[in-house]
């Protein structure tokens, strides 16, 4: 029976008492009822614990720890997994929501189909504002390319050996960790969260999945991901960026590029499985799509530092190791002092 196998829950928290209700409402509401919940304290200074307390007190399946390994998400994580029992694992972060057939549907698809990992698509909230990601028409076209080129399964793409170089191929995200359903049992392959990474583990994570499981992605919505000021990643709507006044707020542009300098750090990282594979057949045009998302981030890492001469050229030099082009090289020319003119003209940006 699928409801009769037990799944854990982690939430890993950070001074997130007024907003953990959300989430706690969202698994309360799951048609799976099977559960265990817990919210892994990371050392806030709220009352985060007592909260946990009163909710454990109406259900027996909320429970509250406090994180001993670590500080950051992955160490509250790799805590939560530690502590818990299910055969299955999810992941829900502090202030986000997931819809409630979420749970049952991502374990029917990995019952039926055997797989290891299952994901799914999410809406993102901006206030009262929803976008949903994936309706556009160039994403739905990548979503269909998918069906056709891997095994499908009622509304599922259930890839297969050959995933990792579609992925590296690939110029679209289908992937959140806050969607993501494992098998407890694969985690003695691959192993639990990098701790070593405050930002990006979640990607590092996948991609060891990546390389060697069965993964599902089921083509709909099952996540509500809230973008909030305080998020590690989600700290401004990068769906609407005005360069000009984000080039006036050196402190945005500093979490920009902290941000962006640990995304290509895990490009590098996927670049190197790449090389190390010995199932991708074609690796010149992995590197081809990877170092060109490198070069695209470092470039814009330059652009939005250009009133910092030395670090902006820095920025455009290592941009330029990944891929060189005349564009570059006039705007590298126009970063000189005596220039007027800094604007890149015919170069997209990379602000995710």
């Amino acid at each position: 029976m699928i409801r009769s196998k037990l799944v854990s829950i982690i939430i890993p928290t950070y001074n997130r008492a007024d907003l953990l209700h959300r989430p706690i409402a969202s698994v309360l509401k799951q048609t799976y009822s099977n559960w265990e919940l817990f919210i892994v304290d990371d050392g806030s200074q709220d009352n985060t614990k007592q909260l946990i307390e009163s909710y454990s007190q109406k259900d027996s399946r909320i429970k509250y720890i406090a994180n001993d390994r670590s500080k950051g998400p992955s160490g509250a994580r790799n805590c939560g997994i530690i502590h818990s029992e299910g055969e299955y694992i999810a992941f829900l972060d502090s202030d986000d929501e997931w819809l409630e057939h979420h749970l049952l549907d991502s374990i029917e698809i990995l019952e039926t189909k055997d797989a290891e990992v299952c994901f799914s698509l999410w809406i993102e909230k901006h206030g009262e504002r929803e976008i949903r990601v994936f309706d556009p028409l160039h994403t739905q076209n990548n979503l269909k390319q998918k069906a056709s080129l891997f095994e499908t399964y009622k509304n599922a793409i259930i890839f297969d050996e050959r995933f990792f170089e579609h992925y590296a191929t690939d110029d679209g995200w289908f992937y959140h960790i806050n969607t993501m359903v494992i098998q407890r049992q694969s985690l003695n392959r691959v192993g639990m969260l990098n701790e070593k990474y405050f930002t990006g583990e979640d990607t590092e994570f996948f991609i060891r999945f990546f390389a060697e499981s069965k993964i599902a992605l089921i083509n709909n919505y099952h996540f509500l991901y809230h973008q909030t000021p305080d998020s590690l990643y989600n700290f401004f709507d990068r769906s609407k960026v005005d360069i000009e006044s984000l080039c006036k707020d050196k402190a945005l542009c500093d979490k920009i590029t902290d941000s962006g300098i640990n995304s290509n750090q895990i490009r590098l990282m996927i670049r190197k499985r790449v090389q190390q594979s010995k199932r991708i057949k074609d690796k010149k045009q992995c590197f081809k799509t990877i170092d060109g998302a490198i070069a695209k981030k470092y470039l814009t890492l330059s652009y939005i530092n250009r009133d910092d001469f030395w670090k902006s050229v820095y920025f455009c030099l290592l941009s330029m190791r990944y891929g060189c082009s005349k564009d570059k090289f006039l705007y590298l020319i126009n970063l000189l002092p005596f220039r007027k003119t800094r604007t890149i003209k015919q170069i997209e940006l990379d602000f995710y």
